[in-house]
């Protein structure tokens, strides 16, 4: 399949995937969305180097200590605040 054709289909499979999981969100508590979203920030947060260096590999662009902070601030970090 060609790169951009199969990158169309990844795409759709994913947004149907996240409406599904819209859906399925739609009927939680806030304290059940709450712990949904500390769980994402922790897993984020522990993450943090591994992603900041695939994102260096994979762009070229900045560093893994700057992205590594960001991705620290943007995880645990906004989470607390």
């Amino acid at each position: 399949m060609d790169r951009d054709l199969e990158s169309m289909h990844e795409m759709r499979t994913l947004v149907r995937q996240a409406k599904a999981a819209q859906a399925a969100m739609a009927s939680l508590t806030q304290e059940q969305v709450d712990r949904i979203g500390a769980a994402v920030a922790q897993a984020g947060f522990a993450a943090a180097a591994d992603l900041a260096r695939s994102a260096v590999e994979d762009t070229g662009m900045g560093t893994v200590p700057g992205k590594t902070v960001k991705n620290q601030f943007n995880t645990k970090d906004l989470w607390e605040a």
